[in-house]
């Protein structure tokens, strides 16, 4: 027979069941509207053109109850001001049936939203750039352009006429840097190998690394996905701590890391080579942060540990140099403390001067 909770338990059951809502409620929001979830370029060009065929039809759809605040409008507006709201209950049909999730129909609608409005407002610099052009009267837009626009975080804090605070918005710089890098990158004839990882001979930038822990910062309140990925990686943490004796100290960590690593780079080896080399920044730092801070290449005076981007940077290009440890077999690669100091302090005259 099923024991069933009364009184009090039945309270506290469901003061539980609430709090798990509202947590994941607010983890879904700051996906939403930091970015978190990626788009597609496939995906945005195929709502432009259902849009632009539907919207042939003239279908005469409802107001969604999302929109109910133009209520008043909708019945009242006439002209190019009636179908501005139109065409945006059109757009809100199109993706309700392409995503009926809420999570994703949330987060691809208001990123479409945020590309449109980021187009507009910098279209003239955009222009200048030669990102976007009018050719035999339609727009087009660089691909690369709109690949990072799908992709990337919401990192700008964004306001209304009044100035108040609305949300978070692309960065303009970051946006023209990704794009840039994406046009400027060259596909390499040299086969990365697993051995030039665990040496640091593959290098990374200090925007990638900038771009690892904002992803994380964000991804690890969704605790319903930390707990999905340890499910999943339930099989490999038994086997680890088998062979080692001990428990497997911050193996959540670890596994949401290594599944943001693999979503941002599709080369196996490239993936592994970085999520090495961000434990090592973060090894280095633990190890030597008494004397970056005499240094001068660490701030502490926050509570928190702040490295100078020069520190960054160099910790995100330099090999790593081999160890020798207590046991003549036991050989590691880490950086070489001395180098990373030199090559930090070089890069911040250069900035300085």
């Amino acid at each position: 027979m099923q024991n069933l909770r009364t009184g009090a338990g039945q309270e506290l059951l469901w003061e539980e069941h609430m709090s798990k809502e509202k947590r994941r409620n607010i983890d879904d929001e700051i996906k939403v509207y930091r970015g978190v979830i990626p788009w597609s370029v496939t995906e945005y060009d195929w709502v432009i053109a259902t849009f632009d065929e539907r919207r042939q039809k003239n279908e005469n759809l409802p107001l969604p109850e999302e929109f109910a605040d133009y209520k008043d409008e909708f019945k009242t507006l006439k002209g190019q001001e009636l179908q501005n709201i139109k065409d945006m209950v059109l757009f809100s049909d199109i993706f309700h049936r392409r995503y009926p999730k809420k999570l994703d129909y949330d987060a691809h609608f208001h990123r479409f939203n945020l590309i449109n409005k980021f187009m507009d407002r910098y279209y003239d610099e955009l222009e200048q750039l030669k990102l976007v052009s009018v050719e035999d009267g339609k727009h087009h837009v660089e691909s690369r352009l709109m690949e990072a626009l799908c992709a990337m975080l919401f990192d700008e804090e964004d306001f209304d006429e009044s100035g108040e605070w609305i949300g978070n918005t692309f960065l303009f710089k970051d946006v023209i840097a990704q794009t840039k890098a994406k046009i400027n990158k060259k596909p390499s004839n040299k086969r990365l190998t697993e051995e030039q990882g665990f040496k640091g001979l593959i290098p990374w930038s200090k925007a990638e690394f900038s771009w690892v822990m904002n992803q994380h910062a964000v991804r690890r309140l969704n605790s319903e996905e930390n707990r999905t990925l340890e499910d999943q990686y339930l099989p490999l943490k038994i086997q680890m701590g088998r062979q080692t004796g001990k428990g497997i100290d911050n193996f959540g960590t670890m596994v949401l890391l290594n599944e943001i690593f693999h979503e941002r780079y599709s080369n196996r080896v490239e993936a592994m080579a970085h999520f090495l080399r961000y434990r090592s920044i973060f090894m280095f730092l633990d190890e030597y942060k008494d004397q970056l801070i005499k240094e001068g290449l660490v701030d502490n005076t926050s509570g928190e540990l702040a490295m100078e981007p020069e520190l960054i940077e160099s910790l995100c290009v330099l090999p790593y140099s081999l160890r020798q440890a207590e046991k003549a077999a036991d050989k590691k690669h880490a950086y070489l403390y001395e180098e990373v100091v030199a090559k930090a302090k070089a890069l911040r005259n250069v900035r300085l001067n």
